[in-house]
């Protein structure tokens, strides 16, 4: 979605409404999100005495595998976002974007925001356990016999001189 910030720009108190959703071959998280998605943007753009402000949610799910345990996990998203767009610095305003042109990419904007936002790793709960490296078990469902200090077999030679 364009947003014209010419006209936004020109008259106080003009309102845009954001309700949309971008298609899921338009949501380009490669690298964040598994696989693409719908994301549901919802908001308003107003002019505030010659600021404009951005206020918009994103709302999307995520259908993936826990990145610990490799578990399906289904995971809903909802995040709320605020820009404050200037056509000049204004004192005081430490993280306003100044504009530059006529058009505002709004789509652009909320990928960048989702992907800072986005956590690093998608786990199935807090407390996710994981695999066990040696055996392959889910540590969440059952427990395993494994030598939980494993040796590098490189230093091997030392453990039987010490012995």
């Amino acid at each position: 979605m364009l947003i014209d910030l010419k006209r936004l720009f020109a008259s106080e108190g003009e309102v845009v409404d954001i309700d949309y959703t971008l298609a899921a071959a338009q949501s380009d998280l490669t690298g964040t999100v598994p696989d693409p998605v719908e994301i549901h943007l919802k908001g308003v753009a107003q002019n505030r005495a010659q600021i404009v402000e951005i206020r918009f949610g994103a709302h999307f799910t995520v259908n993936s595998v826990c990145d610990r345990c490799l578990e399906p996990l289904t995971r809903v998203f909802d995040y709320q976002f605020t820009h404050v767009l200037t056509q000049e610095v204004i004192d005081g305003f430490e993280e306003d974007i100044i504009v530059d042109g006529d058009k505002l990419n709004l789509d652009r904007l909320a990928l960048t925001d989702i992907q800072l936002e986005f956590p690093l790793k998608l786990l199935c709960c807090e407390d996710c356990k994981g695999l066990c490296p040696q055996c392959g078990a889910n540590l969440n469902r059952e427990s395993c016999n494994c030598d939980k200090d494993p040796i590098d077999p490189r230093l091997e030679a030392l453990k039987e001189l010490l012995q």
